[in-house]
C-alpha cells in the first residue's frame, strides 16, 4: 500500500521548474531527458510525483522508475 505522497514541494520549486522547462522544450519538438537524483530523503519521490501530475494534468504521458542499490 505504501505511504501518501505530498502534492507540495518544499524547497524544491526551482528543480520542478527546470524539469518542467525540458517538458515544454520536449513538446515543442525537442529531444530531452531527465533524471532525478540524490540522498534519500531529500525530497526526490515528491519532487517526480508532482512533475507526473503536472505534466498529466496537461495531456501528457511521464515515465518515472527507481533503482535502489543492493
Amino acid at each position: 500500500m505504501g505511504l501518501p505522497i505530498s502534492e507540495t514541494t518544499f524547497g524544491r520549486e526551482t528543480e520542478l521548474e527546470q524539469l518542467l522547462s525540458a517538458y515544454n522544450r520536449s513538446v515543442s519538438g525537442k529531444t530531452e531527458a531527465s533524471l532525478i537524483f540524490g540522498h534519500s530523503g531529500t525530497g526526490k519521490s515528491v519532487l517526480a510525483y508532482r512533475l507526473g501530475a503536472i505534466i498529466q494534468s496537461r495531456g501528457g504521458s511521464f515515465i518515472s522508475g527507481k533503482f535502489d542499490f543492493l
